[in-house]
């Protein structure tokens, strides 16, 4: 589950997470957003590797248009909420976040941390910059403001994968199959 199988003699259920960065940049420029930063995790993550192809696509396909875009990236050593504060130094030492007009974090959880230094700095969501997370986890709609995000369809992935599962222990006719589920930007407060 959420990671694409490496063989067809294994069943696997995923998101298309090129789709969905693609998505979350598309949401930023197509509200006029030029100065972008980009928080990401570890490439070696495949999650975090797919969501950059689509974020480095959609920037691709805008600038034929708008030649102004300018994408700046940060990689940050981990997704987890441990790196929550660490990632909010970071941004804080590293950026002057008013260079920016938006932010798009590889997951909520930075973006909980984004949000964290932007109170520090003194900038307001979505006033000064706004902020795009990945997986609306449920607290994405709790914080204020609350946070635009990619929505993967967490119920749909481990019903498929339990049922997977069951037809693999109890039906001899079972198939292998590699499901994939389309993400959803859900717009809220942040943006």
């Amino acid at each position: 589950m959420d990671r694409q199988a490496t063989s067809k003699e294994i069943c696997s259920v995923t998101v298309n997470d090129v789709e969905g960065g693609t998505m979350a940049l598309d949401h930023l420029i197509g509200r006029g957003h030029e100065r972008i930063l980009f928080i990401n995790g570890p490439l070696n993550i495949c999650q975090c590797h797919d969501r950059r192809v689509g974020v480095l696509a959609s920037i691709e396909r805008h600038r034929l248009s708008y030649q102004e875009i300018q994408l700046t990236e940060l990689f940050v050593p981990s997704l987890t909420l441990n790196f929550r504060e660490s990632t909010a130094q970071t941004i804080s030492a590293e950026f002057k976040l008013r260079e920016f007009t938006a932010i798009v974090c590889a997951n909520d959880l930075l973006a909980l941390g984004v949000i964290r230094a932007c109170s520090k700095q003194g900038i307001a969501i979505p006033k000064d910059i706004v902020l795009v997370g990945y997986d609306d986890i449920t607290f994405a709609s709790m914080v204020s403001p609350s946070l635009t995000s990619v929505r993967q369809p967490q119920h749909e992935l481990g019903y498929r994968a339990a049922k997977l599962l069951l037809e693999e222990l109890h039906d001899g006719s079972h198939r292998y199959r590699q499901i994939r589920f389309s993400p959803s930007i859900v717009p809220r407060e942040s943006t």
